[in-house]
């Protein structure tokens, strides 16, 4: 390949409306790869330069019009995904010498154009939802197909590599590895994320496990005592003026039970020199508070607030025009009833909030008086894995509250997240910006549109003018919930449901007999999420993912999180169980397995080994038993992947006696040392119970 099929690296931007796309972005390098002849990948032209194509899609994004997605890109970095499989696949039975020094370019090509336009594509995306909000369905926008660089290997263990190289030891590798994994990470080199991050808290050890300098393997939540395990005190902090002597402010009871819609502090009726907190019914001029409970401000109205920090959200919200504040410390009591009355209204709360306030340890360490773009990008870095953005709570908050979210940073500064995200975007660095895409309680709601416009834009008129309905799918919800925790049991399942409407369900077999007659997306189900034991929801999470609170940090189980399941066929939920189509590869269970003299010897039967391990452990009393894949949704001769970063295959496993319905047995990871089993396509739909 000549010079001349490839143009210069040097910074080019281009200008469509308010976005700039700077395509000096250094594109995404394997694992440091010498080849025979001693040619180093960062030495190659392809990976210097930029493809013609690339340029072609950084020019068609420039004239794409606001409010329009780019399919055609998508559907051509699909098909250099495509490429570089087959490339890669041609590559690994090459004869050594020049064939085999042929590929190794052509894959160097084929891995730059895909990573530079999957950057290019996403940049697009999230001009597109900063604009006009995000919406139902936008996250299909970033679910591309996923690619294997090099023969056998997937993107994910060479993301897991890469993305290791400078890593900061105070991040937690658990919140890390929570946005590594995500769809709008894929093609994402992480040394400029750390970098900026480091450039904060670079020179301070870890912090998840006591008595040690290093972070959590990033196992799962119950490996990290940030989750599990630390001591908290609650009311334990204090404004940073304070002398950390103040007196505590209780409620006045008897105003709070006088307010009859949702409650928050007056500023203007309590008395900050006394030490009765006084309510007012939350509004529209409200300013509604996100903290982290463990982080010290946590307690109830009837223990106490510190006189300090109801002085600080006075003042901040009088510099916003707000004549109340919002936090759950001096607004949810302990008594049952009136807890309940507040979970019901903290969707109203947030949403009709002025402005949103997030407050985060981390954040509140950030001096912002002199707010340069370097800054900015730190700020990004660090609310992306602070604990307040691996909390549910804080997550549903956000959610609902993300039309003015601001960061609460030192000195009682605040910083709009919104306009941050919006200038790291036009003129910093795309490859930070484009992350907040895995975030959609980060990034403002669609606007509805009004009524006299409905036949001009009719897709965006579907999208609900109320909170009662969301962009947020159960699979997608689900999926964000599966990476974030709840301390308090049972929480989760009233934050799933509040995510997805108004109501407050409080277990998990009422949350699913109420989503009857709707879709679900089947790779969704691949997760370590227990299963409900009733009959007819034996398929269904009890909970958004694995119980992490009660899982001991001995306990070394494979930890799968949920994905959303965008790209998959979904299946319809029913009183009788969950109607879907899957490929299939159906087998005897243990009670025919059994009569085979031996397994090893017995050629016959592919996977073997695997099959013997699957019927021991789930299918003892099964007459047949079946493995499940899901179906793309973009293809349906292709099974789908599951997301996360995993060596095997990961498979759904059924029992039945009778092949009329299946139930539920769990999920097994196949190991590939042993080839699949051939699948077939389900003509119909099968009933799991």
């Amino acid at each position: 390949m000549s010079k001349n099929d490839a143009a210069s690296s040097d910074p080019v931007k281009f200008d469509s409306g308010n976005i700039q796309l700077d395509l000096a972005y250094s594109s995404l390098n394997l694992p440091a790869q010498k080849h025979d002849s001693g040619n180093m990948w960062d030495d190659l032209e392809v990976t210097k330069n930029f493809s013609t194509n690339t340029i072609r899609v950084a020019l068609y994004i420039a004239n794409t019009t606001v409010g329009t997605f780019t399919s055609p890109i998508s559907r051509f970095i699909n098909t250099v995904t495509q490429l570089l499989e087959v490339a890669s696949r041609l590559a690994a039975v090459a004869e050594p010498g020049p064939d085999e020094q042929k590929w190794f370019i052509v894959r160097a090509f084929l891995w730059t154009t895909w990573q530079q336009s999957t950057m290019l594509q996403f940049c697009h995306v999230l001009h597109q939802f900063l604009h006009s909000g995000m919406h139902r369905g936008g996250d299909r926008e970033i679910a591309l197909r996923k690619t294997l660089p090099s023969a056998q290997i997937s993107m994910q263990p060479i993301s897991r590599l890469s993305a290791s190289v400078l890593k900061p030891k105070y991040m937690c590798i658990w919140a890390f590895e929570r946005l590594r994994s995500g769809p709008a990470s894929i093609a994402l080199d992480f040394r400029r994320f750390h970098q900026r991050y480091a450039e904060i808290f670079g020179d301070r050890d870890g912090r998840c496990l006591e008595g040690s300098i290093d972070p959590c393997e990033g196992k799962s939540p119950s490996h990290c005592q940030r989750f599990t395990g630390a001591i908290v005190e609650d009311q334990s902090a204090h404004d940073l003026k304070c002398s950390k002597s103040c007196i505590k402010m209780f409620w006045d009871e008897t105003s709070y039970r006088n307010v009859k819609g949702a409650r928050a502090v007056s500023v203007y009726e309590t008395d900050s020199d006394g030490y009765k907190l006084r309510y007012c019914e939350a509004t529209e001029n409200t300013l509604a508070i996100s903290h982290v409970w463990s982080h010290g401000q946590g307690g109830r109205p009837e223990t106490g607030f510190n006189r300090c920090l109801h002085l600080r959200y006075v003042s901040i919200a009088r510099s916003l025009s707000c004549d109340s504040y919002w936090m759950d410390t001096p607004c949810i009591p302990e008594d049952h009833q009136l807890r309940a009355e507040s979970i019901a209204k903290i969707n109203h709360v947030f949403a009709q909030s002025k402005v949103t306030l997030v407050c985060d340890r981390d954040l509140m360490e950030i001096d912002v008086q002199n707010l340069t773009l370097e800054l900015r990008e730190s700020i990004l870095a660090v609310i992306l894995v602070c604990d307040w953005n691996v909390r549910a709570w804080t997550f549903l908050e956000a959610f609902r509250g993300r039309h003015a979210v601001h960061l609460l940073c030192k000195n009682n500064a605040i910083v709009s997240l919104k306009e941050t995200i919006e200038i790291v975007h036009r003129r910093g660095s795309i490859d930070l910006a484009n992350l907040f895409l895995a975030g959609p309680h980060l990034l403002p709601l669609m606007k509805p549109v009004p009524d006299q416009y409905r036949n001009v834009f009719p897709s965006r008129s579907r999208i609900a003018p109320s909170i009662e309905e969301t962009f947020l799918s159960v699979g997608m919800s689900g999926s964000l919930l599966s990476h974030r925790t709840a301390s308090r049991p049972g929480d989760d399942i009233v934050i799933w449901s509040l995510l997805l409407n108004d109501e407050s369900i409080k277990n998990a077999k009422d949350f699913w007999r109420s989503r009857v007659d709707t879709l679900l997306e089947t790779s969704f189900l691949l997760s370590s999420a227990p299963r409900l034991k009733i009959r007819g929801l034996g398929w269904a999470p009890a909970c958004p993912g694995p119980q992490t609170i009660s899982r001991s940090s001995s306990d070394l189980r494979p930890f799968y999180v949920a994905y959303d399941g965008v790209d998959s066929e979904p299946g319809s939920i029913k009183r009788e169980g969950f109607f879907s189509r899957w490929f299939i590869y159906e087998f005897g269970g243990m009670r025919n397995l059994l009569h085979l003299k031996s397994w090893k010897s017995n050629r016959a039967i592919r996977g073997t080994v695997n099959l013997q391990k699957i019927s021991a452990q789930y299918l003892q009393k099964c007459r047949w038993a079946a493995l499940l894949r899901p179906i793309s949704s973009n293809d349906e001769n292709t099974p789908l992947e599951y997301r996360g970063d995993i060596k095997g295959a990961l498979v759904i496993v059924v029992g039945s006696n009778d092949k009329e319905a299946w139930e539920w047995k769990g999920i097994y990871e196949w190991d590939l040392a042993e080839l699949l089993p051939t699948f077939t396509l389900t003509p119909n739909k099968i009933l799991i119970v």
